[in-house]
């Protein structure tokens, strides 16, 4: 019978979810990882430390005492649960504690690496899109990628991290999409029994997580490329004034609707400026005032209904503020944006690569940032009768750009 009735299984329970955790983060093959000492990453006292200045020179208070932070302080966490039903707990033969595990590990890791891996792209010190290809100043315009320009596109990565100093001890990474990553003939089998022998001698493997790893790629001039699904994807929505009653946002198929007065899950307030409506819309997509489903403020919004928000935490749905008149939406896996209105409007969805010098990223990762309560089940959980608990675990983590490796990363950027 499986059941959490002593430490020793909730003990296994998390020491096998840490190691599963730690072995399936895709950033994991390019970033330095901390995992022991959470203060690593942070600089309490900088260099800008000042004592008082008093005539007797007595340091009684510390009020002309200042510090700055030259790294990020841990403060992300990604949390999971799920319910747990007594029946289930009394089932013969099933493992449910590591069918859990599992679970729980794979929704930490796929935040930490959405975290992180958005971190890197944000944090480049360079970008690489068409203008840059042809020969111009950066103007933020995707590549579209085609058969005829995936050389250009791979040896001008190159380039650039050369030009930066990003080759050190280790041959520099491209970090993309399958849909990507076809373009440079990565998963070419044209050539027969020829391709598996080069691929045994670049040491092409597959880790956890579907995440595929391949060793002095020659579509890249030697550069280590990692597959994943699980990059970036972005689009601009920009507003020349506040929004109009009726007017809507809509990104992966859930749809946010302005009005005078909100009253129903979906539906955001009307401001009276486009500064002020970009901060509504991102409090609305980031549910940031952490409203239950269907719930809000009539001069705020109302928070979407939870199978809508399920869809976009599933995609990584978040968006941030740009400035007084744009916002930026940023997912994963897939991104589709629509609006309605003469206010507003989608610019073109990005998909994003990451290339770059390894560990130029810092994942903070500590051993003991780890977790997990269990709490009986409220009616608006299970329902009213339903016995069980609700089992929930976080993960403390960060990531951040070290500053004298941002100029060693590169962000791509392609049409979706």
């Amino acid at each position: 019978m499986n059941v959490f009735a002593s430490d020793v299984q909730k003990q296994f329970y998390m020491d096998g979810l840490q190691d599963n955790l730690r072995d399936s983060l895709p950033m994991l093959q390019v970033s330095e990882v901390e995992t022991e000492n959470a203060e690593y990453i942070v600089n309490r006292y900088g260099a800008d430390v000042a004592a008082q200045s008093t005539k007797n020179s007595l340091y009684r208070r510390a009020t002309g005492f200042s510090y700055s932070r030259d790294k990020k302080s841990i403060d992300e966490i990604a949390t999971v649960s799920d319910v747990i039903l007594y029946q289930e707990l009394m089932r013969e033969g099933f493992d449910l504690v590591a069918d859990r595990q599992d679970k729980h590990a794979y929704a930490l890791r796929q935040a930490i690496h959405r975290h992180s891996v958005d971190t890197g792209v944000s944090g480049a010190g360079s970008v690489l899109d068409n203008e840059v290809l042809a020969g111009s100043p950066s103007a933020g315009t995707p590549i579209t990628l085609s058969p005829s320009n995936p050389d250009d596109v791979a040896a001008t990565i190159v380039q650039i991290l050369q030009e930066e100093n990003a080759y050190g001890d280790q041959t520099p990474f491209v970090m993309m999409t399958p849909k990507q990553a076809k373009f440079f003939n990565v998963f070419s089998s044209g050539a027969g029994f020829s391709v598996a022998d080069r691929a045994l001698t670049n040491s092409i493997f597959t880790v956890a997580g579907g995440t595929r790893v391949i060793r002095g790629a020659q579509a890249f001039m030697g550069l280590d490329v990692i597959v994943t699904n699980e990059m970036p994807r972005t689009s601009v929505l920009t507003l020349s004034g506040a929004s109009t009653a009726n007017d809507t946002v809509t990104i992966n198929g859930v749809v946010l609707t302005a009005k005078a007065a909100p009253a129903a899950a979906g539906e955001f307030d009307v401001e009276a400026t486009a500064d002020a409506q970009i901060d509504t819309l991102v409090a609305a997509i980031n549910n940031s005032s952490y409203y239950l489903a269907g719930a809000g403020d009539a001069n705020d919004y109302f928070e979407i209904s939870q199978a809508n928000r399920t869809i976009w935490e599933t995609a990584g749905i978040r968006a941030r503020k740009l400035s007084a008149s744009t916002l930026e939406v940023t997912s994963f896996t897939t991104l589709t944006v629509a609006e309605s209105g003469t206010a507003s409007t989608f610019g073109t969805v990005v998909e994003h690569m990451l290339a770059g010098a390894y560990n130029a990223v810092t994942v903070a990762l500590p051993s003991k940032g780890m977790r997990s309560d269990e709490k009986p089940l409220a009616a608006a959980v299970g329902g009213t009768g339903t016995h069980g608990f609700e089992l929930t675990t976080f993960q403390m983590h960060d990531a951040v750009v070290w500053t004298y490796n941002a100029p060693k990363l590169v962000d791509v950027l392609t049409t979706a």
